[in-house]
């Protein structure tokens, strides 16, 4: 199946996009209104960032009982054996960042925030909902930006996939082109896809939140970090999800709010402890 690419300025990109959606499980939007030049500046300040030492880093580390910071080689797929083989640094609007790194973060996260959120009003529009999901889109607590800072793998590393199979927990993930290769989504047929490299673009993922909210009207998005062969995996590589979330009372079904569902999935993937709550 030929992955989908929507153009922002079609006329019908809304319609498109959840067709996308729903036919692909995930969606590539061309041309959105992101700035390429702010994504590649955000990447290399970062990855200058990530080569300082593991007590510099620390000094921002997730505090316990918390969620937003830095941490390394701690989170973990569900039902994976090892660890994803990364770094991270999640920044919410609360998160202490380095000062060097403020303005150009927040500028990321505002632009990707409202991609998600207009995303989230083509979903409302073409799609049959018991509630608005534009009135119970987080705006301040809750969304995140994620930068996920992959070191080059040596030896046996390199036959290791970087990060397991898995799904978002949020609404929306909205992610421009990382820096390096590696990115493969699950289309609803169980066929894998090479997300490619390309500029002016960023991919639509469904979490689970949205799939739960839609009642399995669109399905999350299944997706993979595999390692690049020969060379490449060498290379560091830095990719910047944004995790559109829903307000923190939302109920997403009899059994879960946004906040205690977000609370179970964070202690399973082990960013939070089992005795903690968001």
């Amino acid at each position: 199946m030929k992955i989908s690419r929507v153009n922002y300025h079609s006329p019908a990109t809304g319609q498109a996009v959840v067709e996308s959606l729903q036919k692909n499980g995930f969606c590539i939007l061309v041309n959105p209104p992101l700035d390429d030049q702010l994504v590649e500046y955000n990447y290399q300040l970062w990855h200058k960032w990530f080569q300082q030492t593991g007590k510099q880093k620390g000094r921002f580390a997730i505090m316990p009982g918390k969620i937003g910071g830095y941490a390394i080689n701690r989170e973990k797929a569900q039902a994976a054996k090892y660890p994803d083989h990364k770094e991270i640094f999640d920044c919410y609007r609360h998160t202490k960042l380095p000062n060097e790194l403020k303005q150009s973060t927040f500028q990321l996260s505002s632009a990707l925030h409202q991609i998600g959120a207009e995303c989230i009003k083509w979903i409302e529009n073409h799609c049959k909902l018991s509630r608005p999901l534009t009135q119970i889109i987080d705006h301040s607590n809750r969304s995140v930006l994620r930068v996920a800072y992959y070191p080059a793998l040596t030896g046996l590393q390199a036959h290791n996939q970087r990060v397991s199979p898995h799904t978002d927990i949020n609404m929306l993930t909205i992610q421009p082109a990382p820096s390096s290769e590696g990115l493969q989504a699950c289309d609803i047929n169980g066929v894998w896809h090479d997300i490619p490299l390309n500029p002016n673009q960023v991919i639509i993922k469904i979490g689970d939140m949205l799939s739960k909210l839609t009642n399995g009207q669109l399905i999350s998005t299944t997706h993979r970090v595999i390692s690049p062969v020969n060379v490449r995996c060498h290379i560091p590589r830095i990719a910047t999800p944004f995790f559109l979330h829903c307000q923190s009372k939302v109920k997403l079904s009899n059994q879960y709010t946004s906040d205690s569902y977000l609370t179970e999935r964070l202690q399973e993937i082990e960013l939070l402890d089992a005795d903690c709550v968001v």
